[in-house]
């Protein structure tokens, strides 16, 4: 490879790699952090890539490394939105991801919208994570300074599905409760 930042036919560099030992390999020959990469069809920052696949270590690296956590993708989606739709891992392993993002970039999570475009409405953090399914996430949210407004009532639905674990269905009963009581 000439250069390390030269992306193959489907927008990928050695950058994207989630291993951490070869991102810091190809990061220390020259690669950009604040690189974009194809996953799973989509164009995302390196910071959005590592918090979709749950990567903690290489989220850590990245953002110990100048990554900006609020770089804008192909989908107008920056790392922090992909934060709160992750669910395909451990608890642990998410919650790390935020607590990261909260350590390294902190943000107002109040303020943050994110819209795909002008078709489409704003959502903030918490009807994002609600939207996605992630109650965890909803509760962190809520841990971690986010103020509920009487719309967020609607996130929540009373219904839970039997095939959810027991954490999640305690989660949602919590989260149910809480809204429960805005006006």
């Amino acid at each position: 490879v000439k250069d390390v930042n030269e992306k193959d036919q489907y927008g990928n560099s050695l950058m994207g790699s989630l291993n951490l030992e070869i991102l810091k390999k190809v990061h220390s020959l020259g690669g950009k952090i604040n690189d974009t990469t194809n996953t799973k069809g989509m164009v995302l920052t390196l910071i959005s890539q590592a918090l979709y696949w749950v990567q903690p270590e290489v989220v850590e690296y990245l953002l110990k490394n100048g990554a900006d956590p609020l770089k804008k993708a192909e989908y107008n989606e920056c790392a922090w939105d992909y934060a709160v739709q992750t669910i395909s891992c451990t608890k642990e392993d998410y919650l790390k991801g935020l607590d990261l993002l909260m350590e390294y970039a902190p943000i107002d999570l109040n303020e943050h919208r994110y819209q795909q475009d002008e078709k489409y409405k704003a959502y903030d953090l918490f009807e994002h994570a609600a939207a996605a399914g992630n109650f965890t996430i909803c509760l962190w949210l809520l841990d971690n300074g986010f103020k509920l407004q009487p719309r967020h009532k609607e996130c929540i639905k009373e219904e839970f599905f039997p095939d959810w674990e027991e954490e999640e269905k305690k989660d949602h009963k919590k989260l149910w409760e809480i809204t429960q009581k805005l006006k």
